[in-house]
């Protein structure tokens, strides 16, 4: 009787771990984006900054 949550648990538990095997199948692959530049941190800061100041406009109106 398998479990509806794991499909093919009753295989998978039948073998043996294998935790290399596991390991290879959820190892994350190497970042390839460029990190964002200082200016375009500055940017997104400077948008956050002004979503908090309409937020807070827009409690001390309500």
């Amino acid at each position: 009787m398998g479990s509806d949550l794991m499909p093919g648990s009753s295989q998978a538990a039948s073998e043996a771990f294998n935790l290399a095997a596991f390991a290879r199948a959820y190892t994350l692959e190497p970042v390839t984006a460029d990190p964002p530049t200082v200016t375009q941190r500055l940017s997104l800061a400077a948008r956050v900054d002004q979503l908090f100041e309409m937020f807070t406009e827009l409690l001390r109106e309500l």
